[in-house]
């Protein structure tokens, strides 16, 4: 049941987050009495959105690629964004990301939105540090270099669009640059 919630959550911000949007999400969606979508934002509703990235990521709605493009396109947009002191304004239309008037800046919303990036930092450091001791690691684009403790069981190694599974008896994962390498006794290819 929770992953049908999640997921119907998730079919929001697919539905509606898009190039035309400037890959940020509307306030809202009204069904009746007719459908309407709210074309504005906060800052608020760019922070859930970028944790319903990750979680989407998470539950395997979409692939690691998948998730990393969506929160790269609205980091892009809230550069281009105007602000003052730094703090995003409470309110945004979505066409041209122009500021709705009043302009002001709202603490809760400012204060949810610096939630959201401690716990979105968390979860893009969880996949750079993610013990694999399931066999799985995710590395994004630009890593820093780490190692790790593997597990024994499966390894699948992903980057773009290849695919290298393997299994291994324990050992260790180090990633530096665009290279991984796998020492341990025993790994077989699949």
């Amino acid at each position: 049941m929770l992953r049908l919630i999640a997921r119907r959550t998730w079919r929001f911000f697919e539905t509606f987050v898009g190039p035309e949007d400037h890959a940020l999400p509307p306030d809202n969606f009204q069904e009746d009495p007719e459908p309407v979508v709210a074309m504005r934002t906060s800052p608020t509703n760019i922070g859930l959105q970028l944790l319903a990235t990750t979680s989407a990521w998470d539950l395997g709605f979409i692939t690691l690629d998948e998730m990393t493009r969506r929160i790269e396109l609205a980091f892009r947009s809230l550069e281009r964004m105007r602000r003052f002191n730094g703090h995003f304004y409470n309110w945004y239309e979505l066409e041209k990301l122009t500021v709705l008037e009043p302009a002001y800046i709202s603490t809760v919303d400012s204060g949810n939105l610096a939630g959201h990036l401690v716990a979105l930092r968390q979860a893009c450091i969880g996949l750079i540090d993610e013990p694999a001791f399931d066999g799985r690691v995710g590395i994004l684009p630009r890593h820093a270099p780490f190692m790790t403790l593997l597990g024994n069981g499966p390894l699948i190694v992903r980057s773009g669009s290849d695919t290298h599974r393997f299994t291994v008896n324990g050992g260790f994962l180090q990633a530096v640059n665009n290279t991984v390498r796998v020492v341990a006794e025993h790994v077989k290819g699949a």
